[in-house]
């Protein structure tokens, strides 16, 4: 597992719980660092808004629908609209296995829609093969990155 995609993970996750579930199937052994979370789409706007280019930008963001103050949908939906974040892969990591959510999020420009397994260890199993694949296989592609007189950068 790549140690700079564990370092650069973000994920969008108001329930302390679920955050804490995840963010241990993640780590390595006696590692429990390495993900950068959100509470809600404010907290990631704003990190999002002020990363100079060249600084931590996630590689990849979890989003999970049931958000409490946010409609994960909406979120996705918003970022796949902006012209510096749409680059930004998205998995969607949700309780919900409704086909209309599915569909809804792949709809809205989510790379994967993950179902949160019950058991810890089917959690960490999907987790790793997620990093796995964004890790060893995909190429990540960096945001596009504003001039100046606010055109993007290709």
């Amino acid at each position: 597992m790549s140690v700079e995609l564990r370092a650069r993970m973000a994920i969008l996750e108001d329930s302390d719980e679920d955050f804490e579930a995840v963010r241990r199937a993640l780590a390595g052994p006696g590692d429990g660092r390495g993900l950068l979370r959100f509470r809600d789409a404010e907290e990631l706007w704003a990190h999002l808004d002020g990363v100079p280019a060249g600084a931590e930008w996630p590689l990849l963001l979890l989003v999970d629908l049931g958000l409490s103050t946010d409609s994960g949908m909406d979120v996705l939906a918003t970022l796949k609209a902006h012209p510096a974040w749409r680059l930004l892969p998205v998995v969607v990591l949700s309780g919900s296995s409704r086909q209309e959510d599915v569909d809804g999020a792949y709809r809205r420009g989510a790379n994967a829609y993950i179902v949160k397994p019950l058991a810890f260890q089917e959690l960490r199993d999907a987790l790793w093969a997620l990093q796995d694949l964004w890790a060893a296989v995909a190429l990540p592609s960096p945001p596009a990155l504003p001039r100046l007189d606010g055109s993007l950068l290709s």
